[in-house]
C-alpha cells in the first residue's frame, strides 16, 4: 500500500502521523520519504520513464519502413 501526501512545511503535526499510522495499522513496518515537492515531481517523471522503457524497450525500426501504411492498415 503506498499514500502520498502534498502538504506545506507549516502543515506538518502530529495529527498526520495519527493518519499515517490508522492508514497502516496492519503493517509493523513503514519506509517514509520525504522530498520537497520540485524535486519529488521530477524524479516522478524519470521514473514513470525507465519503468515505460523497461516495458517497451527501444527497437531499431528499418529505414524503408512506411509507417503510416501500417497506421492505414491498422485504421481500415
Amino acid at each position: 500500500m503506498q499514500a502520498t501526501y502534498h502538504i506545506k512545511k507549516s502543515e506538518l503535526n502530529t495529527g498526520l502521523i495519527e493518519k499515517i499510522r490508522q492508514l497502516f495499522k496492519d503493517e509493523e513496518e513503514l519506509v517514509i520519504t520525504v522530498a520537497s515537492e520540485k524535486e519529488a515531481s521530477g524524479d516522478l517523471l524519470v521514473k514513470e520513464y525507465l519503468e515505460l522503457e523497461k516495458r517497451f524497450p527501444p527497437r531499431r525500426v528499418r529505414k524503408d519502413l512506411d509507417i503510416n501504411a501500417i497506421i492505414d492498415e491498422i485504421n481500415q
